[in-house]
């Protein structure tokens, strides 16, 4: 097999990837939301059975897109331009493409895993109603107390909130690698896009 048919072939899997789960949000082994890759692309996620606002907050916005539609535009098009370039031109293009898609992928994963985690700190600060501290009686102290309780345990489930990669996220990482790789030889010029050898430099 040609090094250039490797490149189309890592970037043919690097697209399939997103067709697998990317994302999987978890608390204590339960599912509470998942996503595939075209589900972060079009900024939607799965709800498991009643997870109510801990899985709407998975669902991103244009800012949490932008990266995996990056990532999947520039795989689609290292793919268009190993047919259209040759040779070291090919190399360069696709090593780019594929380096852009890995960021993307790799950036888009970790800004997704804040924000989530974001969210559930925030929905937890809101759910803890205001103290009655300020009863200038001294009254509500038991209600306080209820409050920062509340509070705690909110926190707590936060915590356990876990956003974890999925085989689709793996898969397209390492066939992105494996397009970098093949892209660097084509690049050097060791094999034309057609697989004959390449003459040596002068």
């Amino acid at each position: 097999m040609s090094t250039a048919w490797i490149v189309r072939g890592a970037k043919i899997v690097a697209i399939l990837g997103f067709f697998l789960p990317w994302i999987v949000v978890s608390c204590q082994g339960q599912t509470l939301s998942s996503a595939t890759g075209i589900q972060l692309v079009l900024g939607e996620s799965t709800a498991a059975g009643g997870a109510g606002a801990q899985a709407n907050a998975a669902d991103p916005d244009i800012m949490q897109q932008l990266p995996f539609i990056i990532a999947l535009l520039a795989i689609i098009a290292g793919l268009a331009l190993s047919f259209l370039r040759t040779g070291r031109e090919s190399g360069q293009l696709t090593l780019i493409t594929s380096g852009v898609g890995l960021v993307a992928s790799v950036g888009g994963f970790m800004l997704l895993q804040a924000f989530i985690k974001g969210q559930l700190n925030q929905q937890s600060g809101a759910a803890t109603p205001p103290g009655a501290s300020s009863d200038p009686f001294g009254g509500g102290g038991g209600e306080d107390a209820f409050a920062m309780q509340m509070n705690q345990m909110s926190q707590n489930m936060a915590q356990m909130i876990q956003v974890q990669p999925q085989t689709g996220y793996w898969l397209t990482l390492v066939a992105l690698l494996v397009a970098g790789a093949a892209s660097f030889m084509l690049m050097q010029g060791r094999e034309q896009i057609g697989g004959t050898a390449a003459p040596p430099p002068a």
